[in-house]
């Protein structure tokens, strides 16, 4: 793997030459964590729906040996799904899940600090959303912080994924300051990606709020991202989804199911297929996968169970407006125009006539 981040002074090539110079200049360990040398030796996964949430959490933990994973010295950093400013069923995550979550990690992490970034077309911001899900109360609760990633400032981070180089915005602090991430997102259809779950998830670690200027080879720049921040455990809150036209606007659908696993890949694939869909059908945990980031194959993933109990048929619905929004979505330069241009005023009181009667009261509810 050929990866080029500017972090100032450093700028690190993930060759194996490069690797040992950082290993002489650096903390060994460290940086075999950073890095992501070192993988699981086995790929587990814990699902359940019938348990108590706080029972369902530390069974899923203990089956994915989280102590292992997690050392006494670590600073954890912590990712929910917060795309919307409030707490919505099957939309962000619970915040019951967090607070659970936050009262087994805070008893082994030295440090744990919950991030997230402001949210795409800024708008809303993060801090708006931390308060919205009671995270200024859990971070007093707990002694932890929570950081507003788009305040942060960035680098940008390369690497060729399949045939192609892509790019993406990444915090400076992540090679110095990450001993280990915990992604927790939604179990939600996604119009654009299909679903969105664990890889998914990392996008909104992208700082820049108009990162929907850049989601050409979206696929590929989340493989990217899968590798710089290398989830260690990965806990799909599953308490509510959302079926139908996701991520935002969907029907919230109670499963009270948890998916705790070891690898973000491992995981996205049960969760995936718990939906109904088959993950080798989702380019970007196919990518991933590719890209030897985990597990896409079932079998290939100790489960606690037969995940099969679990399933549910979920719907894929795209209305007109996605349909043409698939455009700027694989196009950087459309994007530009439409997004970020003096088009833009002109192009949204166009799509405005173009929304449903459902779409212009969905979207004002989460302007508001």
């Amino acid at each position: 793997m050929y990866l080029e981040i500017q972090w100032g002074v450093l700028t690190a090539a993930c060759t194996l030459p490069m690797y040992e110079d950082l290993k002489r200049r650096f903390d060994i360990e460290k940086v075999s964590r950073i890095m992501g040398v070192g993988r699981v030796k086995e790929f587990s996964v814990y699902i359940e729906n019938s348990k108590p949430l706080n029972q369902k959490l530390n069974d899923g933990l203990g089956h994915i040996q989280w102590r292992q994973i997690i050392r006494t010295d670590d600073h954890v950093f912590l990712k929910p799904n917060f795309t919307f400013p409030s707490y919505r069923y099957g939309v962000t995550t619970s915040p019951c899940l967090l607070e659970a979550l936050l009262g087994i990690l805070k008893n082994r992490a030295s440090e744990i600090t919950i991030i997230e970034s402001n949210g795409g077309n800024n708008v809303f911001t993060a801090d708006e959303a931390f308060r919205g899900h009671g995270i200024p109360k859990l971070c007093k609760e707990f002694g932890i912080d929570a950081v507003n990633l788009s305040d942060c400032p960035s680098t940008k981070a390369k690497d060729k994924i399949g045939s192609r180089t892509v790019e993406v915005s990444v915090p400076r602090f992540l090679p110095n300051e990450v001993d280990c991430f915990v992604c927790v997102p939604v179990l939600k259809v996604h119009a654009m990606t299909l679903v969105s779950l664990g890889i998914k998830n990392l996008w909104g670690c992208h700082p820049n709020p108009m990162r929907c200027l850049y989601h050409e080879d979206i696929d590929k720049k989340l493989a990217l991202l899968t590798k710089l921040w290398n989830p260690r455990i990965c806990i799909i809150d599953g308490t509510y989804a959302l079926d139908g036209h996701g991520p935002m606007f969907g029907q919230p659908v109670e499963m009270n199911l948890l998916i705790v696993g070891n690898n973000v890949v491992a995981s996205d694939s049960v969760g995936a297929s718990v939906m109904g869909f088959d993950p080798h059908h989702i380019k970007h945990i196919r990518v991933a996968s590719e890209e030897k980031l985990g597990p896409i194959d079932l079998r290939s993933i100790r489960v606690n169970t037969d995940w099969r109990r679990f399933c549910r048929v979920f719907s894929f619905k795209r209305t007109p407006l996605d349909y043409l929004s698939l455009v700027p979505f694989h196009s950087e330069l459309l994007a530009k125009i439409i997004f970020n241009s003096p088009f833009t005023s002109g192009i949204r009181r166009m799509v405005d006539i173009i929304r449903t009667s459902d779409e212009k009261e969905d979207l004002r509810g989460y302007v508001n």
